[in-house]
């Protein structure tokens, strides 16, 4: 195609009314050209450096916890010289320290945060006489919001936060019953039940709220890891799916993943019984039934992180023939979306739905773990922040109309914080030409006078 005689026949065909489209798309066609000069197409995505809180190559390898509080977008991260793991912002604009926890060096070190009562609870250190507790933030000032672990030095570690109805539900170790649900009702904390009587931990996980309830994983020293609920008064085993000391429970999953997901008025989640290995299950308030053999077998398909995208459950799975790819569940039956990876496991994980597409961190084989994207017909590749390696871009948000994540550059900056944004798709007829155009000035790097002053 002649670019050049595809514009000038635009030109042509509209005379005077190429002015006022030109100024009134100026700011597109800015946008179209800085993407195009870092490689982006027409219509696709560009990201940037969204936040640089320590500068260089200096690591934030701590998992962000990125939570939206106030119309701004809170996370952890690491601020070098002086600062240690703090709590920080962004406002769409620029990142700067929110507060700092523990002054100086030493860290605060937030983590699960969420958002209840109109503060940001967390689990953070703000250092003697207390350790690691429940701390609030109202978006002026820290404070202590319940010492779990009341003796010197304790620390009860609250992990886990999440909102049922009128009060925080967290996990948390008191020091006397161990790790254990607790709730917080905005005055003080209480211990709902010792589920493993007596100091053994009945290590709780995967809280989820599913139609006014809170269902978790947690072991209470007789059915061994099995799926238990607590209805905001009591706690009471759902199913023992796997009879015996051992439990259903399948693989241990990693901090951010999503090991359960509601869907079609269901709670789905992994779980293993006699004669199945890990596989996906569901429980639809009535019944607990084991939704889709994956993994034909006794190996397990192990399926995590769920998300639902176009009425239907996502998420990553192994299968013999294919590794740990992506997959997705109807309502019926199970299949693949992708191969993404053909020559072993591609591990899609830390999936989120932005601009109606499903974004999620993965690996082709070609490159390294990279951001990737699925509109619904295939997966292609939506940004190579790393092209020496792995950026592992992990806790996907969408915030202030972007994707925020946390990747690693490997180069400039190092493990921050970064972003995704649209480029916006010209239309038909002029608007293709005028991206056209600006593609062949940069192919040619020469200047051309397209509107001429009578």
């Amino acid at each position: 195609m002649n670019l050049f005689a595809t514009f000038s026949g635009v030109i042509s065909s509209f005379g005077g009314l190429v002015r006022p489209i030109v100024s009134r798309f100026a700011v597109v066609i800015g946008c179209l050209s800085s993407s195009l000069v870092a490689g982006h197409a027409c219509g696709q995505y560009a990201h940037s450096l969204a936040a640089d809180i320590n500068p260089g190559l200096e690591t934030n390898a701590n998992y962000p916890y990125l939570t939206i509080y106030k119309s701004e977008l809170y996370f952890t991260a690491n601020g070098g010289t002086g600062i240690g793991h703090e709590l920080y912002k962004h406002d769409g604009t620029a990142a700067s320290l929110a507060v700092e926890i523990r002054p100086g060096s030493a860290h605060g070190v937030p983590d699960h945060m969420t958002v209840f009562d109109g503060s940001l609870y967390f689990s953070g250190n703000p250092g003697n006489p207390v350790s690691k507790e429940l701390m609030r933030y109202d978006g002026t000032t820290v404070t202590l919001a319940a010492d779990v672990a009341p003796s010197l030095f304790d620390s009860s570690a609250p992990f886990n936060l999440i909102v049922l109805n009128d009060e925080l539900i967290f996990a948390a170790n008191d020091g006397v019953h161990g790790s254990e649900l607790f709730r917080f009702d905005g005055t003080s904390a209480s211990l709902i039940e010792d589920l493993y009587p007596g100091a053994t931990s009945s290590h709780p996980n995967s809280l989820t709220v599913f139609d006014g309830e809170l269902y978790f994983r947690a072991d209470d020293g007789v059915h061994g890891s099995e799926l238990f609920k607590y209805d905001g008064t009591s706690i009471s085993l759902v199913k023992d799916i796997a009879p015996g000391p051992e439990g259903s429970d399948g693989e241990t999953v990693s901090t951010g993943v999503q090991a359960m997901g509601v869907y079609n008025d269901a709670i789905y989640f992994q779980a293993r019984e006699t004669g199945h290995d890990t596989e996906l299950y569901m429980y639809d308030g009535s019944a607990v039934t084991r939704a889709a053999e994956i993994n034909i077998g006794s190996s397990g398909s192990s399926p995590t992180d769920f998300i639902v995208y176009e009425d239907e459950l996502y998420f990553n799975a192994i299968q013999s023939s294919v590794g740990r790819e992506l997959f997705k569940y109807d309502g019926t039956a199970v299949s693949l979306v992708s191969d993404i990876n053909p020559s072993g496991s591609s591990f899609p994980r830390d999936p989120a739905v932005f601009n109606g597409e499903l974004f999620f961190a993965a690996s082709d084989g070609s490159i390294g773990h990279e951001l990737f994207r699925f509109d619904g017909t295939s997966v292609k590749l939506a940004a190579d922040i790393n092209p020496f390696g792995s950026s592992s871009p992990r806790d996907l948000t969408v915030f202030n109309n972007q994707l925020y994540f946390q990747a690693n550059d490997g180069g400039m900056y190092g493990v921050e914080i970064f972003r995704l944004r649209v480029v916006p798709e010209p239309a038909t007829g002029v608007l293709t030409a005028l991206c056209l155009f600006v593609m062949a000035v940069l192919a040619n790097k020469r200047r051309f006078e397209i509107v001429h002053e009578q």
